[in-house]
């Protein structure tokens, strides 16, 4: 079996003072108990996250599927810039509108804090991140909450989760 993952990310690639709105996000999250106060290993990563908890019920439409069970279950927070990722099916340029994903370009600039943009391949024209389209979704911020192995989220919760944030979020679903 596979692992998976929800991950919320705003869409914003550079949000301001994103430890702080963490933290926050992790408050309320413990606060509506809808992860574990405690840090623990229950993410695929060294670093602890957030085990669920029974209140997570309330953020998503299928409760009975919520993975109590298993041993990677949890909420992981990203507060350095990254790609949040999945398999590309169409990237979308915004100047000349070509799909560039099979196309050899380059996400490094971005990533290493050089550039807000990309440039295509076919144009060679430069345009931030955000005005690419990538389907499915991905996102690229310096702030992001990945849920592993929980069902779909409902669309109050991610709502709620916005105005948590102040602002829109990318949802990016994938597996490992």
């Amino acid at each position: 079996m596979s692992d998976s993952y929800i991950s919320l990310i705003p869409t914003v690639s550079e949000y301001p003072n994103q430890k702080i709105i963490a933290t926050d996000i992790c408050t309320w999250l413990i606060t509506e108990a809808i992860i574990k106060p405690e840090a623990s290993a229950c993410i695929l990563s060294t670093k602890p996250g957030y085990s669920v908890s029974e209140q997570a019920q309330k953020a998503v439409y299928a409760p009975s599927l919520l993975p109590f069970h298993l041993a990677t279950n949890g909420l992981e927070i990203v507060t350095e810039r990254t790609v949040f990722s999945t398999e590309l099916e169409e990237l979308i340029c915004p100047n000349c509108k070509y799909n560039i994903a099979s196309d050899d370009w380059d996400l490094t600039p971005w990533l290493e804090q050089r550039s807000i943009g990309m440039i295509c391949p076919q144009c060679a024209q430069e345009a931030s991140i955000e005005q690419y389209t990538f389907r499915p979704d991905w996102g690229f911020s310096n702030l992001g909450f990945t849920f592993w192995n929980w069902p779909i989220l409902t669309q109050q919760f991610i709502k709620a989760f916005e105005a948590q944030l102040g602002c829109p979020v990318s949802v990016v679903y994938g597996k490992v």
